[in-house]
């Protein structure tokens, strides 16, 4: 029994000895999606069912974007990964695998779909070379435009910010600044996904906001008109960048009479002016027609419908109502729930 148990032990060292020394290779190459090859890429190889001292090898990519391994197991399956060093260049890539139609993606923690680049390793003392190339590439996408003012006027030195609506990693939030034409351009963007542009400045804000869905990976994408920025608010100011009048950013806040609104105006020193007036029933409605509502978060804050405009007949007075921007013609000495807006310029 002794000569028998070390019998078995000595053929099962052989067995593990002679395991250790196994080795096949598997060599192949990595390109662009331009098919240029991609030198300088370390490639991971992770066995999927772990052999001691064959659970896990690397290697770099060339000149010409092959890469070898040497030591791998036979007849094994691995799983290969890519690593790169300038993940906050393109925070996710994919993978492209003809031979088996894959198409995955990955980041720097690892595989972000079910589908890997698995591949199996050749009969022992063989290499083998994958059928295909690895083609990989970043996931962006390029966005371009221009920002304009109200007189289509270019706007330089303007902050867009890109914000992702539903975030993936690496891509919530992207800045860039326009030209001296105005135009501006966004290179790292999440491919198909929706983003709010939005213009930021230090001088003035704006409730002007863009949404825009990008478009498949490395392909451009440009708004189609100009981003036009009409009313910009700096001051308790409202400027109209189209007509080059300034409103006061909010009204009275209550109710009042003709008379009073006219008065209130005239006596109304926002932004250190004191040239405001009572507005004309056309630019209360060119507001309307540009967008402002009787709701919270738009650039000027009307807290009523209706609201008293210069022209008179009579007795009675012009309104113009934001619900539906209608005019109306009340008795001056109405005023529940008539307001007074200021605005200067233009006369």
């Amino acid at each position: 029994m002794k000569k028998f148990g070390l019998t078995a032990f000595i053929i099962l060292m052989v067995f593990v000895v002679s395991g250790c020394g196994k080795k096949s290779g598997l060599e192949g190459k990595v390109l662009d999606c331009k098919g240029q090859p991609i030198a300088h890429v370390k490639i991971i190889a992770k066995q999927v069912q772990p052999i001691k001292g064959y659970e896990q090898f690397e290697a770099t990519t060339g000149a010409d974007g092959s890469f070898s391994f040497k030591k791998l197991f036979p007849t094994s399956e691995y799983i290969l990964f890519p690593w790169y060093e300038d993940w906050d260049k393109a925070p996710m890539r994919t993978l492209k695998y003809e031979t088996n139609k894959l198409v995955a993606r990955f980041n720097k923690e690892g595989w972000t779909t079910e589908q890997k680049m698995k591949v199996q390793s050749g009969p022992e003392g063989q290499t083998i070379m994958l059928a295909s190339p690895m083609v990989i590439q970043p996931c962006i996408s390029t966005v371009t435009g221009k920002l304009v003012d109200g007189r289509k006027k270019p706007m330089q030195g303007i902050k867009i910010i890109a914000k992702q609506v539903k975030s993936v990693p690496g891509y919530e939030q992207f800045e860039a600044t326009t030209g001296a034409d105005g135009s501006f351009s966004f290179k790292k963007l999440f491919l198909n996904s929706k983003y709010l542009f939005i213009p930021n400045s230090k001088n003035w804000k704006t409730d002007a906001t863009w949404t825009l869905q990008t478009s498949g990976e490395q392909e451009l994408i440009a708004f189609k008109s100009p981003l036009t920025i009409r009313f910009t608010a700096a001051n308790g100011v409202v400027t109209d960048t189209s007509t080059g009048l300034q409103w006061a950013a909010k009204d009275n806040g209550r109710s009042i009479n003709w008379h009073n609104a006219r008065a209130y105006c005239n006596n109304y020193s926002g932004g250190g002016h004191t040239d405001w007036r009572l507005p004309s029933v056309s630019e209360l409605e060119d507001l309307y027609r540009a967008g402002i509502r009787f709701r919270k978060g738009y650039i000027i804050n009307i807290t009523s419908w209706y609201h008293w405009a210069l022209e008179t007949r009579g007795s009675h007075a012009a309104i113009f109502s934001f619900n539906g921007g209608s005019r109306h013609c009340y008795p001056q000495s109405f005023s529940n729930p008539s307001r007074a807006l200021p605005v200067r310029g233009g006369k």
